[in-house]
């Protein structure tokens, strides 16, 4: 057993699984959380460096390069000089991970609105959703309300928690954390808000380039999970070049074969996106569904874990 928490190659894979189950159990407050921090820092910068849209386009561009910069490297350079001090250097490692890997209170806070929409409460349920999305929620109907947290639900689960584990393992907690934190600014700087429309495009061109590749990952495992044949039929539908917002919604829709995108209001404009995905309108049940796909896909995930720490242990 000392041999297995000690084997340097299987360690990181040890300490993912343990993460993984921690991030389930351990009630973190959003008070005194870390990426709270993190984020009130990310928005205090948009509101200082970016207080009116006065400046041209180029010159918003520019002052987000700087932000990113100004408010990343000071967060790498002290992770970076912790771990290089730390004796236990894989217990901060996973400290790390812990910090990035925050995804539980989105479940809890889906599985919140899916019972205020059981009970005829649909005030609340918008409500609840306008923390999780920053799209209008106060029009929304029970259909808008359930497609909308089935949707901020799959994203983010690939987005913030998929995406971090990919990093994890490519380059450990540090990374993970710089990843999250870059994550974390595209959504408080997001270009669907007309205000942050240029100076938030250098984030969303970085947060794009760092999950390109993971979102693929975690929907193609997501697939494989739920329902291959019928994911890979909505894609066949889905004509021409889409972005990856589209295709994530559009596999994780048709595995789950609810219609999933079409028209949001984002800061009272009107973004018009696809309709993609499976034929059934999203119900209140459907977000249970969505959950129980989460969870199928985090059992598939495991599983190869477990294999491949079996695979190289037998090889060490």
């Amino acid at each position: 057993m000392l041999d297995i928490l000690t084997n340097s190659t299987l360690q990181p894979l040890l300490i993912l699984l343990l993460v993984m189950l921690l991030e389930k159990v351990i009630a973190w407050p959003d008070q005194a959380h870390p990426l709270t921090l993190l984020r009130s820092m990310a928005e205090t910068m948009g509101k200082k460096v970016h207080s009116s849209k006065s400046n041209s386009p180029t010159q918003q561009r520019i002052s987000g390069t700087l932000a990113i910069i100004v408010l990343s490297l000071p967060v790498a350079f002290i992770v970076t000089v912790v771990m290089f001090f730390a004796e236990y250097a894989f217990f901060f490692d996973g400290v790390l991970l812990l910090i990035a890997l925050r995804f539980q209170p989105v479940m809890s806070g889906s599985k919140k609105i899916q019972q205020a929409l059981e009970a005829r409460k649909k005030a609340l349920a918008r409500n609840m959703l306008s923390r999780w999305t920053l799209r209008e929620t106060e029009a929304l109907s029970e259909l808008g309300i359930c497609k909308a947290t089935v949707e901020t639900l799959l994203l983010r689960f690939s987005y913030q928690y998929m995406s971090v584990i990919f990093w994890y393992l490519i380059g450990g907690g540090v990374v993970a954390l710089i990843y999250r934190f870059i994550y974390e600014m595209s959504h408080t700087w997001n270009i669907k808000l007309r205000h942050y429309q240029h100076f938030g495009r250098p984030v969303s061109w970085l947060s794009f380039i760092l999950q390109w590749i993971p979102v693929r990952l975690s929907a193609l495992l997501f697939v494989i999970a739920v329902n291959v044949s019928k994911a890979f039929a909505a894609m066949n539908k889905q004509r021409g070049s889409v972005s990856s917002h589209t295709l994530l919604l559009t596999l994780f829709g048709g595995a789950l074969d609810l219609q999933l995108g079409g028209p949001a209001y984002y800061g009272m404009q009107k973004i018009r996106l696809p309709k993609c995905g499976g034929i059934n309108a999203p119900q209140v049940r459907d977000i249970a569904r969505a959950r129980l796909g989460i969870y199928q896909t985090q059992g598939v995930f495991i599983a190869m874990l477990l294999l491949m720490s079996a695979g190289i242990y037998s090889m060490g």
